[in-house]
């Protein structure tokens, strides 16, 4: 959690350095970040399976990480993400029944 409040922070420092830079990361991150919340609000959800909800739930700290990754390079990410893979997880959540 430290290291998100911390990617956080350099987010806020670099935006009001270079807003359009930053809109343009904000605009990568908000692609998923709808996708995430359509999914979430999908009334197949309540009923859906164990296995979905975690890769719901994996899919946002996902997100998470690809926020640091455009943010805040240096903290370097937990694990490799791209917006490659996070479609694919989300491909790979829409196919969970």
């Amino acid at each position: 959690l430290p290291r998100y409040l911390r990617a956080m922070e350099m987010r806020m420092e670099r935006g009001a350095y270079d807003p359009l830079k930053h809109r343009r990361k904000t605009a990568e991150v908000e692609v998923f970040e709808k996708e995430l919340e359509a999914l979430v609000k999908s009334p197949l959800m309540v009923h859906s399976s164990p296995e979905k909800k975690e890769g719901v739930e994996e899919l946002r700290w996902m997100i998470e990480e690809f926020k640091v990754s455009l943010f805040a390079q240096e903290l370097k990410t937990a694990y490799p993400v791209s917006p490659k893979r996070l479609q694919k997880k989300i491909d790979e959540i829409k196919r969970i029944v």
